[in-house]
């Protein structure tokens, strides 16, 4: 659940990024509520709060019957692209 999450809060957070700009995942937190099971998960995620170096991003799990299986919790730190560039 934790590495799939990450993907999708991450594909979240780059609609919130301006030109010239990356991102790491500095924290994320997985609440787990019930099991997840089944041929179908939504999973729906949006960028609650964007600043200038710090976003911050929730998902939820939903089953079939619109219980709630997870959630995630993921602060992005956001920084200049050339700053993740190879260092020699």
């Amino acid at each position: 659940i934790a590495a799939l999450s990450d993907n999708v809060v991450s594909l979240c957070m780059v609609t919130a990024l301006e030109e010239g700009e990356g991102f790491t995942t500095q924290d994320l937190q997985v609440k787990i509520f019930r099991p997840v099971s089944g041929p179908l998960i939504e999973i729906e995620a949006k960028v609650v709060n964007r600043s200038r170096t710090t976003g911050y991003v929730e998902a939820e799990w939903r089953l079939p019957n619109g219980k709630i299986a997870a959630k995630i919790l993921s602060w992005k730190a956001i920084r200049p692209q050339e700053s993740f560039a190879a260092r020699d």
